[in-house]
């Protein structure tokens, strides 16, 4: 059974795979707390969120209470008592749920058995949500020292939680810490799969993008073309890491005011083998609005709609609606026009015109600036 967070919990479905996922019990036994796990399911249909957890925290103290249990079966209880209070974006109630089971997991199982790992990921996501950041960063590093020995510090499993933990972190912008963790999962990855395993390509992928985040262009330069020459063009499985890839080295050279290699490299990449797709945005960034210059307007989105060429290029944008500022929606033209490039949308190994290629941007607004991001596509 998973123990994935990523996501809410179907409260019924959780229920369900738990009791089909536990054998050897007598039915009296069973019934004492999947019913309480299944009562916690009906109050949460209910809108009964004091009940609900009531009800899941009976059944986490129940099964803990067992002569025999499943490590992975009580921390899996312990996500769906968490993710109650997670479907009511009850937050705090989520981090004293998640802090009370890991707690009875601790006394009733101890910290040898890597479900504990699982637990400590979904108190740090949880607590993300909920704005304590110095509590996430705690519980990511008690992730990885419990990940480290109960795994092993060579494993493979120690390194992808290296790398997830790198993904969550990163936020914090502690360059040297995150480019180390990467170095020792790649190390990991080639000492356990060989240096041409495929698998080695991530950790060389993120610590390129780090160096770009970091703004230390030269050592990201030479990570992304020393990645992209590893990179086997056929290899399917590879083809939105090397496009991605591409366009950060795009950006490098658009940054370092070389917008001939931006247009060589591009066409490099449209010589490649590709296989057929939609249009993907390869470089471009909304731009920063000022206070000034954005009137009274408390934010808003723009809606455009526009044409991306054979080249890459788009042109023709019309407006769908807007509640945003005017100057925003003349931003957004003239820098998706001037200066962004995707890769045109492929149809039988040929490139094709996108007709009506929609991009739905907001304009957030700080004493400072204001600012677009791009939502989606």
């Amino acid at each position: 059974m998973s123990l994935s967070t990523e996501g809410a919990l179907t409260m019924r479905i959780a229920w369900l795979l738990l009791a089909a996922s536990i054998s050897c019990i007598s039915s009296v036994q069973a019934a004492t707390w999947q019913e309480a796990n299944k009562q916690s399911v009906e109050y949460m249909e209910a809108g009964d969120l004091k009940r609900a957890s009531a009800s899941a925290e009976d059944a986490v103290k129940l099964y803990a209470a067992r002569d025999s249990i499943k490590p992975e079966n009580l921390a899996t209880l312990i996500l769906v008592w968490a993710d109650i209070h997670r479907q009511f974006d009850d937050w705090r109630g989520a981090e004293r749920a998640v802090k009370k089971g890991i707690s009875t997991f601790r006394s009733r199982v101890g910290e040898g058995d890597y479900a504990i790992v699982a637990l400590y990921k979904e108190q740090a996501q949880i607590l993300r949500r909920g704005g304590d950041y110095d509590g996430m960063y705690r519980a990511w590093m008690r992730a990885l020292g419990l990940g480290e020995n109960i795994l092993g510090g060579d494993s493979i499993g120690y390194a992808d939680l290296k790398m997830e933990a790198v993904r969550a972190l990163k936020q914090f912008r502690q360059y040297s810490w995150l480019d180390a963790q990467l170095k020792v999962a790649r190390d990991i990855y080639v000492n356990k799969l060989g240096p041409d395993h495929k698998a080695t390509v991530l950790p060389e992928f993120e610590l390129a993008k780090l160096s770009l985040e970091a703004e230390h262009l030269d050592t990201a330069y030479e990570r992304y073309v020393a990645l992209l020459d590893r990179i086997d063009p056929l290899d399917d499985d590879l083809t939105d890491l090397r496009l991605t890839a591409t366009g950060h080295l795009m950006a490098i050279y658009r940054k370092r005011g070389k917008e001939e290699l931006v247009d060589e490299l591009f066409a490099k990449l449209l010589a490649s083998p590709l296989p057929d797709m939609d249009a993907k945005l390869l470089i471009g960034e909304l731009p920063e609005i000022r206070s000034s210059t954005a009137g009274s307007s408390d934010g808003g989105t723009v809606l455009v709609e526009y044409e991306i060429g054979t080249d890459g290029r788009a042109r023709n944008m019309r407006l769908v609606s807007n509640s945003a500022h005017k100057s925003f929606y003349d931003a957004v033209k003239r820098e998706v026009e001037n200066y962004w490039r995707y890769l045109p949308a492929r149809r039988g190994g040929e490139p094709v015109v996108t007709p009506a290629y929609q991009l739905r941007a907001s304009l957030t607004v700080s004493r400072e600036a204001r600012t677009g991001s791009r939502l989606a596509n």
